[in-house]
């Protein structure tokens, strides 16, 4: 396992040698842009339909198992 680090390591030293000066910085090999629409609040589902699917309800929120032992802190 050694030797395959040693390898990695020993590569990656060599393009540190390399000049990109002139080099763009980028983060993926083709042009991405995030496309973000405004945040405008609407209507969303009746809290009744949401629920409705639901293995286990309690007072209009979704009911589940405790997943966690001991006291809250």
């Amino acid at each position: 396992m050694r030797g395959h680090l040693d390898s990695i390591l020993d590569y990656a030293e060599q393009l540190s040698e390399l000049d990109t000066e002139d080099v763009e910085v980028t983060t993926h090999v083709v042009p991405v842009s995030a496309l973000l629409r405004e945040d405008i609040a609407q209507p969303s589902f009746p809290n009744e339909l949401a629920i409705s699917n639901a293995p286990a309800s309690e007072q209009g929120a979704f009911l589940v198992p405790k997943v966690i032992d001991g006291e809250a802190g």
